[in-house]
């Protein structure tokens, strides 16, 4: 039974036929529903007969509120085993039929500028997420959300079944869960891949859609991000930024990882802390592969006491082990399978860790030795760092026995010289 109620929540009562032990299904009595929650009663007509009956088409932004109240309440029905994975169309062809037939047309509760933009043709919006390109439409819409717990998976779109995983972890944790879709540029350095990075909003819809969870996607542009230019900056690799943005680079300085990408930490922390402050999540998911971007992202929700909770997902692999990326695209088939021998390194390292070997040096070197047997493959760097203060240990260091470490390492793979591109990959292990 659907109540649906345009000026508050909207409800679902999935009952077992246990809920029901007297005749009525009203056991204290018919109390006459609340005047402003339009409703159907039970009764002896078969289920969804008002389907029949003539109703007025539904308005453009009548069917795109619509349609997000059903992406929600799929997942959920879903979730609970009450509705087979791909039925949305009948759902939502019933739920309109008989919401228009006992309440009338249905009175948008946000702004036009607000809505959801149309992420695929009409006929078929009710399938994907609804996507918000504007803060101020994603905050219309968040304020309808006051109560619920929400969750918030930032990515850079070119999502992979990585991301997917983070998406069905991150709704175990939350009532409704936001999905950021935002290719970063104060992420990048001038030299990098910000232009070629790859965007597939439309297969990235498509992809959350057939995880099961009802999710909102946030799909900002760079200006809408970052409205106003600020100069150059020596930790800022780009001109497109904020005059006020989220300095981490004396909290990351020394790091092999900060080292070899001046700026980057600073620009996650930035774009983080808006995304934050614009999606007001309870909790948000990173997966482990950027590990220390992963403790930045602690570190900021902590000192700056934000009310988040921060949970972490073990790094999802292809089946040869090779770390799930967006960047993986950039891989030819051949590069694929010969970069799958970084885990393999990996693991031999932590082979060695656990056979007693405490040296900094050692373990590093037999990394490094079976790295370099991948053709093409160059070593940015290998380091083992504390995995409470992700400090590097130096090569002449002993691990302190029994305290674990976290292995880190950043390659490139491919060949230049004969046109190919080169790719630049990350990975760590716990050891």
């Amino acid at each position: 039974i659907i109540f649906s109620n345009r000026l508050g929540p909207n409800y679902l009562f999935a009952p077992t036929l246990n809920t029901f032990p007297h005749p009525s299904p009203y056991p204290h009595g018919d109390p006459s529903p609340p005047p402003s929650i339009p409703c159907t009663k039970v009764g002896p007509a078969p289920p969804f007969a008002m389907a029949s009956t003539p109703t007025a088409p539904l308005s453009s932004s009548e069917e795109e509120l619509l349609s997000m109240d059903l992406s929600r309440l799929r997942g959920r029905c879903e979730a609970l085993g009450l509705l087979p994975a791909g039925t949305p169309s009948v759902l939502r062809n019933r739920l309109r039929k008989s919401t228009a037939a006992t309440a009338g047309p249905l009175a948008p509760v946000l702004p036009d500028a607000s809505a959801p933009t149309k992420a695929e043709p009409s006929e078929a919006i009710a399938d994907l997420p609804p996507v918000f390109p504007t803060v101020a439409g994603y905050r219309a819409f968040r304020a309808t959300l006051r109560g619920s717990r929400v969750g918030l998976v930032p990515t850079m779109g070119c999502l992979h079944e990585g991301h997917l995983e983070l998406v069905r972890l991150c709704a175990t944790h939350c009532d409704h869960v936001v999905v950021s879709i935002f290719v970063n540029p104060a992420q990048f350095a001038p030299h990098e891949d910000f232009d070629a990075y790859p965007r597939q909003l439309q297969a990235d819809l498509k992809a959350l859609a057939g995880t099961g969870v009802s999710t909102v996607v946030f799909a900002p542009s760079s200006k809408e991000m970052y409205p106003q230019a600020c100069p150059d900056h020596p930790t800022l690799p780009l001109k497109t930024l904020p005059a006020s943005y989220v300095d981490v680079e004396r909290f990351v300085a020394g790091k092999a990882e900060a080292m070899s990408r001046k700026g980057f930490f600073s620009g996650v922390a930035t774009v983080c802390t808006k995304l934050f402050n614009i999606v007001q999540p309870d909790v948000v998911v990173f997966g482990k592969k950027d590990r220390l971007q992963c403790f930045v992202i602690q570190q900021i929700v902590s000192s700056l006491n934000m009310p988040i909770e921060v949970v972490l997902a073990e790094t999802f692999r292809e089946p040869s082990g090779l770390a799930m990326s967006s960047r993986n695209k950039y891989l030819t088939p051949a590069l694929a399978e010969s970069a799958a021998g970084i885990y393999k390194a990996m693991c031999s390292g932590r082979e060695l860790y656990r056979s007693g070997e405490l040296s900094v040096q050692n373990i590093i070197e037999h990394v490094s030795s079976g790295l370099n047997v991948i053709p093409t493959l160059k070593i940015v760097y290998v380091v083992l760092s504390d995995p409470h203060t992700m400090t590097d240990y130096g090569v002449s260091d002993s691990l302190p026995a029994g305290a674990g470490a976290i292995l880190s390492l950043a390659v490139t793979v491919g060949d230049p010289s004969t046109g190919g591109t080169v790719t630049r990959l990350i990975d760590n292990l716990d050891l």
